[in-house]
């Protein structure tokens, strides 16, 4: 009845499409590079020193290192690819015609 009708209408589907991971590049780099470093707002300096990060100003501490950014692109592209796909289905009307109840 009336109850069911308002109940469809308050229905909201959000849709985009598969998973992404990343535990193929995080390994990947993990295995050439260490363990990624772990940021937090409380860090002793004995920690600093055992990570290999150094004391001192801001951004010597926070900045992260050539691999971590080329690390973080990588993970970027793959979004950004995975976007454009998406992009390009929505375009083509392939997700419109799919019905699924989660």
């Amino acid at each position: 009845g009336e109850e069911e009708e308002d109940n469809e209408r308050l229905r909201v589907r959000i849709q985009f499409g598969p998973e992404i991971t990343f535990d193929d590049l995080i390994s990947k780099h993990e295995a050439k590079y260490g363990k990624l470093w772990k940021y937090s707002g409380k860090v002793t300096p004995e920690e600093e020193l055992e990570t290999g990060r150094s004391r001192g100003g801001f951004h010597k501490y926070w900045d992260s290192s050539k691999e971590e950014r080329e690390l973080y692109s990588q993970i970027a592209k793959r979004i950004e690819e995975r976007m454009e796909v998406l992009t390009e289905e929505v375009h083509e009307g392939r997700w419109g015609k799919q019905k699924k109840k989660f």
